[in-house]
């Protein structure tokens, strides 16, 4: 799938493996003042 691309060249960056196992957190932040 393509979050699998995704992740495993993110991952690379950082010397870590992609695995189905991992726990992926999303979040989302709106601004609320500029």
């Amino acid at each position: 799938t393509v979050h699998r691309k995704f992740f495993t060249l993110e991952l690379k960056e950082h010397n870590k493996k992609f695995s189905e196992d991992m726990l992926v957190i999303c979040e989302e932040f709106e601004v609320g003042y500029q």
